[in-house]
């Protein structure tokens, strides 16, 4: 018996090694997430946020979090590798309501450039090719929902993007897509 467990066991987990990228991606695909990415490839060098945009290929995921690894190749925590490297915009959008108003601080942590707008307004940005790098910005934030829109630009090497918030008086930051008493995501539909 206990020999039968072990072999079992074993394939259990050899098993997951080889397929859990898969069932990992295929389990964020079929339960949402709180945001839409859309990744679009682009047929002509980008330069800046700015840049005109041709879509070669464009792909749409539901996302949890908003973290994409740095590295060489674009890799979300939940969806894994996802096949881009270079040349190429991320739009994320959302939602989310505030619990309790005040300031908050966003962080943005990017390689290459990006723009984070809050119900329309623009709240921070670098516009142009950089490697990676943090910004910080205080936003007033009413109680209620207010809507939010990340767009970035990756034009070729090192990648990567991370979002994250915190109230102005807390010490640690939470990314964006994970709630906290004070700030909850809803659900992309």
């Amino acid at each position: 018996m206990d020999k039968r467990f072990t072999l079992l066991l074993l394939l259990l987990l050899s098993l997951m090694a080889i397929f859990g990228p898969y069932i990992r991606r295929s389990a964020a695909l079929l339960l949402g997430g709180k945001m839409l990415a859309v990744i679009s490839a682009q047929t002509d060098e980008i330069q800046d946020i700015e840049t005109l945009r041709n879509d070669s290929y464009k792909q749409e995921y539901k996302i949890d979090v908003l973290s994409f690894d740095q590295g060489e190749e674009l890799y979300h925590p939940s969806l894994g590798d996802l096949g881009f490297k270079h040349n190429f915009f991320i739009d994320v959008t959302g939602k989310f309501d505030v619990i309790q108003g005040g300031r908050y601080h966003f962080r943005v942590s990017s390689d290459d450039g990006y723009r984070l707008t809050i119900d329309g307004q623009v709240q921070g940005e670098f516009l142009k090719d950089r490697s990676y790098n943090t910004d910080k910005f205080e936003v007033n934030l009413s109680k209620g929902r207010h809507a939010f829109k990340v767009e970035y630009f990756q034009r070729y090497s090192q990648l990567g993007l991370e979002v994250a918030y915190k109230r102005v008086e807390d010490k640690k930051f939470t990314l964006v897509g994970k709630d906290t008493e004070f700030l909850r995501f809803l659900r992309y539909r």
